[in-house]
């Protein structure tokens, strides 16, 4: 899935769930602005970007803000997060949880979030 840079392509949540949702493997998202999840915490995160049990995915060039949480890993390995910004979600920026096997984050920006990395 490639947009037209994050400064011309939104992907608008409307404040419901998850708004990019990933549950095969090998994905791409490249060059989004990912607005306006749910506000859900437990049990199940609402988030900009949800990579959920895929691996091999790659998130690019994407701007998640004003969500939940931003950037979510649940149970997912060998993904790669890379020259995202993150910025005022209500939870963290970017979670990885149960997804700590080699998982590559690499300059990615979080500011202004309830949390960081």
């Amino acid at each position: 899935m490639i947009g037209n840079g994050t400064f011309n392509t939104t992907i608008d949540g409307g404040g419901s769930g998850d708004v990019v949702k990933i549950t095969v493997d090998w994905v791409n998202v490249t060059g989004f602005t990912i607005i306006n999840s749910g506000n859900q915490g437990l049990p199940n995160y609402d988030s900009g970007v949800e990579i959920d049990t895929s691996d091999h995915c790659k998130i690019e060039d994407c701007n998640s803000s004003n969500n939940y949480l931003g950037i979510y890993l649940y149970d997912s390995s060998s993904n790669t997060l890379v020259n995202n910004t993150c910025n005022s979600n209500s939870n963290n920026g970017i979670l990885l949880k149960g997804s700590s096997n080699y998982n590559n984050l690499i300059n990615n920006t979080c500011l202004n979030n309830g949390g960081g990395i």
